[in-house]
């Protein structure tokens, strides 16, 4: 375009709107009169009007013209070109003429008169002008940002010292309010101190968390008051309200949730939809199940973060360990003991649940898979998948499928584990035929015990070798489900034996 030549013109009596042009609904060599009034009926140039009455005439995109018999046609840029003819003429098209009139009675006589010339470039042939035309509108050559790129060039405005009110009138045309909520609510879910460092990394990659998971959330009221946040329309700040701690945990398990892929856009749809009830439910859940055990064991005082002082770590959303008959309860939800109701239990071997006022409280129809986040090593092999399907299992309705996908996912990942780790399984341990899942715990429990994380290979151990309470855990059920037809599983057993599962496969996928 840069040998194309460039003229002034007068947006009324020198230029004409396209007939041909596509986005038109009228059939072509249409008079002028009904082009312009299609346009603005299914063109959105009015919101042009206001867009160029509120910001004046942007100029980077030069409007493209073509000589035709006696005619100068606007082949690129019509929808400009109608609104500026508006602008002068509010009349041009008379079932929005009010609405014109009132856009173009903000701009002054002198910014008006202006607008009545505008400079053009002239395409050499129609050619020409249709590979221009296919280029701006049937390619991507400019790449759209995403939602916490738009959050975070708000931010740094709210950074430099602009306030919501001048952000507001500096950008007449735009979410302002929107982007300032979405980059206030983003940096309050980066300030959580999280237990699992790929989580806090994952914050700051679009491609892991999308923001618009987040917002669907922390725009709900429900999860306002079960996360303990405020987030103001009016002032477009969002902020903690109830105890860090609280917000700590949620943030950990919600977040852990998106990068797991258990929570995406289609299970937050509608706020009254099956499944984002399912999911506030289970946050119910969750934070009773925190409350609960502030109450039973960790109220000594409130920390500096004003937490609770029961975290093994002091961090104030850890709490307990993945094994060794302590309280197995994290952030991130990995109830492990509980069967899913969100109440901490014993998980020495660990199928009890706090008795008493929970007692009666909603078992959970879904595995908790929080806290399970594939790592990148292996994020191209089955285990992403597998993770998403066992979450969305139904145990009471199909408990032998969940039960064999149990042990489907806990023999891949052990040998996406060695894989990762360039470990070959058959020369660690004598196998004989193929390798199997007794093979792979044999090995996992060997290269747990040299790294010296001795609790989980004692949990390896006991599934292994069937030293737990509970038979349905070892490693012998798991294979006795997947292949004996007169054994099959109960929606209890499943519960029992990913309690046994999941600390193993949490301590594979952060290693």
């Amino acid at each position: 375009m840069r040998s194309w030549q460039e003229l002034e013109v007068d947006v009324l009596d020198d230029v004409i709107l396209d007939p041909r042009n596509v986005r038109l609904v009228q059939e072509r060599e249409t008079p002028q009169p009904l082009i312009i009034n299609d346009l603005f009926k299914n063109a959105k140039a009015l919101e042009l009007v206001q867009a160029i009455a509120q910001l004046g005439y942007l100029t980077h995109e030069v409007p493209v013209v073509l000589q035709r018999g006696d005619a100068l046609v606007v082949v690129e840029g019509n929808r400009r070109l109608a609104a500026l003819k508006a602008i002068q003429n509010p009349y041009l098209v008379p079932s929005y003429a009010s609405s014109i009139k009132k856009h173009a009675d903000t701009i002054s006589e002198d910014d008006r008169e202006s607008l009545r010339t505008i400079r053009v470039k002239v395409a050499p042939g129609q050619v020409e002008a249709d590979q221009l035309i296919a280029a701006l509108h049937t390619s991507n050559p400019r790449v759209p940002w995403g939602p916490d790129r738009q959050a975070a060039f708000f931010e740094a405005q709210v950074e430099a010292g602009r306030t919501l009110d001048e952000l507001l009138a500096l950008y007449p045309t735009v979410q302002v309010r929107k982007f300032v909520i979405r980059a206030s609510a983003l940096r309050l879910f980066k300030s959580v101190p999280y237990l699992n460092e790929s989580l806090r990394k994952a914050l700051n990659d679009d491609r892991k968390v999308k923001v618009s998971i987040l917002e669907r959330l922390y725009e709900y009221e429900k999860f306002q008051n079960l996360a303990g946040i405020r987030v103001s329309n009016r002032t477009a700040v969002a902020e903690i309200v109830g105890t860090k701690r609280r917000f700590y945990a949620v943030a950990e398990k919600v977040v852990g949730d998106i990068v797991g892929k258990r929570l995406n856009t289609r299970v937050l749809n509608r706020q009254d939809s099956e499944t984002y009830t399912e999911y506030m439910a289970e946050l119910e859940d969750f934070v009773r199940s925190l409350d609960h055990q502030e109450g039973a064991g960790g109220s000594g005082g409130t920390g500096t973060n004003g937490s609770g002082g029961s975290g093994a770590s002091g961090n104030p959303s850890a709490t307990g360990s993945s094994s060794g008959g302590q309280t197995n309860f994290s952030a991130a939800g990995s109830n492990s003991g509980s069967d899913n109701t969100g109440v901490a239990s014993e998980s020495g071997g660990g199928s009890g649940s706090i008795s008493g006022a929970t007692s009666n409280r909603r078992i959970s129809k879904k595995l908790d898979t929080t806290g399970l986040v594939t790592p990148a090593a292996m994020a191209t092999s089955a285990i992403p998948n597998l993770l998403l399907e066992i979450s969305q299992l139904n145990i009471e309705t199909f408990p032998n499928a969940t039960f064999d996908l149990m042990r489907t996912l806990l023999e891949k990942t052990i040998k996406m584990y060695a894989d990762v780790l360039g470990v070959n399984i058959r020369s660690e341990v004598t196998v004989r035929g193929h390798v199997m899942l007794d093979n792979c715990l044999e090995w996992l429990e060997k290269k747990a015990r040299a790294d010296g994380a001795t609790a989980i290979a004692g949990v390896i151990k006991k599934v292994k070798t069937g030293q737990l309470a509970d038979y349905v855990a070892t490693s012998d059920h798991l294979n006795a489900i997947n292949h004996n037809p007169l054994v099959s599983a109960t929606p209890s057993e499943v519960r029992t034996a990913w309690n046994s599962a999941k600390p193993i496969l949490e301590w594979m996928l952060k290693s």
